[in-house]
């Protein structure tokens, strides 16, 4: 190979990356964001399945000042190790959906909150699930501090089933 042909072949690699790269860098706190929501939605159900083999009820306490979420059984044993979001770049936050969770099915026990809070909690800020896998109804909402044209909502069920939602900016999908 001659020296031209490096340089047209390293001028062309060079093009193409400064082609592509702002678009991947524009896509990177949504996907860390996602993996939060996927984190956040396995550890759920682990804590879901810890309650049902312990026989044990088992609490995933939400701190939002720290954004980070803890598994504490009946006794006030920790089941788990702490996890926190500050290094995914997600927090939990409140998220601008118009929308609010329109998932729900409006029932006596299950209806959607009429607002959002600030924090991205909504009740008390912990789930706990039941020896039989039941759980108390709740979301959580995903956020980035910067980018928050997409939120994530994490949802659990009465009866402990737990979904990822994703808002786009019109609805929930």
């Amino acid at each position: 190979f001659s020296f031209v042909e490096l340089m047209v072949v390293i001028a062309l690699i060079g093009l193409l990356s400064a082609i592509g790269l702002p678009s991947l860098l524009r896509s990177l706190p949504e996907k860390r964001l996602k993996n939060a929501a996927r984190s956040l939605y396995a550890d759920l159900q682990k804590a879901k399945l810890l309650a049902v083999k312990e026989n044990k009820n088992v609490t995933v306490t939400f701190d939002t000042a720290t954004k980070q979420y803890s598994f504490i059984d009946d006794d006030g044993n920790t089941v788990a190790p702490t996890v926190s979001l500050a290094d995914s770049g997600a927090g939990l936050y409140g998220c601008n959906a118009t929308t609010l969770n329109t998932w729900r099915k409006p029932c006596a026990t299950d209806v959607p909150d009429t607002a959002i809070p600030p924090s991205g909690v909504t009740g008390d800020e912990k789930i706990t699930f039941t020896n039989l896998g039941v759980a108390n109804t709740e979301d959580i909402y995903l956020q980035d501090d910067n980018v928050q044209e997409v939120c994530y909502a994490v949802t659990v069920s009465m009866l402990g089933s737990v979904k990822i939602l994703r808002y786009n900016g019109s609805i929930w999908e």
